[in-house]
């Protein structure tokens, strides 16, 4: 996933690398950065490969019984509620 925030200053930009460390996520320094388009470009390209890899993962988290599924969004707003 990709986030982008623009016009940030230097504390926030120091609080979200120190979160970023924690998850092991990478930040980069939009002065750097290129146009909207070629992200978007690049981001097309990878997720066509990760497609594949999200689904793989998806069926084996189905399969080990990790992913809860709902008959209803009721019964899916009332656990949503509760927890």
């Amino acid at each position: 996933m990709t986030l982008i925030v623009e016009n940030v200053n230097k504390d926030l930009e120091k609080a979200i690398k120190a979160m970023a460390r924690l998850a092991n996520a990478k930040v980069r320094n939009g002065d750097c950065m290129q146009s909207k388009t070629s992200l978007e470009s690049k981001s097309a390209v990878k997720s066509k490969g990760g497609l594949k890899a999200a689904l793989k993962e998806y069926k084996n988290d189905k399969k080990a019984g990790k992913i809860k599924t709902y008959d209803s969004f009721e019964e899916f707003e009332k656990d949503l509620l509760q927890g």
